[in-house]
């Protein structure tokens, strides 16, 4: 009766709840689906945004516009929108439950509509699980001010 016990419980504690024994973790899921968008959006991927982002993704910018998945879309096809660089400088990823935020600090450069876009940018990712897989439904993009003047 007591190895029957002991091989429950090496047993449950060898199993992942919710899931597989061999699937990651969710925030590496999460993470690497960032890092997924971070390079598809870099490269104009549109294979690889439709499979990270859902169908009704959303950003708001860091001018306060906010675009649809379709809008951004387009804007990279017909290359208004021309990702440069977005060079990580911190990310964390939080998961609770079916829903993940992934908070970053971005050194940015791109083109939006011929004009040179380069600075620093807090970008904040939710993703939620829809059918069993994670997908990001929205970004907020913020720039990120210069350290305050100093008072004299």
């Amino acid at each position: 009766m007591r190895h029957e016990l002991l091989s429950t419980t090496l047993f449950a504690a060898t199993t992942v709840p919710g899931g597989q024994a061999d699937e990651p973790a969710p925030e590496k899921q999460v993470a690497a689906l960032s890092e997924q968008h971070r390079l598809a959006a870099i490269k104009g991927d549109m294979k690889v945004l439709d499979a990270v982002l859902a169908d009704d993704w959303v950003v708001v910018g860091p001018t306060g516009e906010v675009d649809t998945n379709r809008q951004q879309e387009k804007k990279i096809k017909d290359k208004s929108l021309v990702f440069e660089a977005i060079d990580p400088k911190e990310v964390k990823v939080r998961v609770h439950g079916d829903a993940a935020i992934v908070m970053g600090l971005y050194h940015i450069k791109a083109i939006l509509n011929g004009r040179t876009v380069d600075g620093v940018f807090r970008n904040t990712e939710v993703f939620t699980k829809q059918a069993g897989t994670w997908r990001c439904v929205f970004n907020q993009v913020t720039p990120v001010a210069g350290p305050p003047a100093e008072k004299r």
